[in-house]
């Protein structure tokens, strides 16, 4: 029943999720049995072909397009003539986002795809940079909205990260 609630609201739930529901409703349901209930991978197995479940991915990434690649690397070489590999720096962004839903869920036999849900966009932001021969390696910078964000609550930050930047937001 939780698990049709659920996937009518379009939630993603993973095997672990599963798990953990299982382990609750058995405490609810039997709160005097001493025998202690775990919902280990074989529970799940069987579980989920009981009920003919499944899993699903519920989007997909495209694909490169081949010809702006080819296109790149020939501009790329023209604009890199006359440098050394000393000289030629990437800087590169990357984002964690660390309150992120799964991407695949379990399904039940009769639904044939996983609506789609709006991903929670909590993340820190972090740069990396260093040139092309791997000599000069730059101090990684973090940007996020928190001057200590919840992922580090038991890392001391100082410790790990050059430089942390505070991104005001606005409005």
């Amino acid at each position: 029943m939780w698990f049709r609630q659920e996937r009518e609201k379009g939630s993603p739930i993973s095997g672990p999720l599963l798990a953990d529901k299982a382990n609750i409703l058995y405490n609810f349901l039997y709160p005097e049995n001493f025998i202690t209930f775990a919902a280990s991978y074989g529970y799940l197995t069987r579980f989920k072909k009981s009920y003919h479940m499944r899993n699903l991915a519920i989007g997909g990434e495209l694909s490169a397009d081949v010809e702006s690649v080819v296109i790149f690397v020939d501009e790329f070489k023209l604009l890199t003539t006359g440098y050394t590999s000393d000289q030629i720096f990437k800087l590169d962004e990357t984002g964690l986002y660390y309150c992120t839903l799964p991407e695949k869920t379990l399904v039940s036999w009769f639904e044939q795809s996983a609506a789609g849900y709006k991903q929670i966009k909590e993340r820190i932001t972090t740069n990396l940079c260093s040139n092309a021969n791997g000599s000069i390696k730059l101090p990684l910078l973090v940007i996020g909205k928190a001057a200590k964000p919840r992922c580090f609550n038991n890392i001391a930050v100082n410790s790990l990260l050059s430089c942390i930047s505070i991104r005001q937001m606005l409005g």
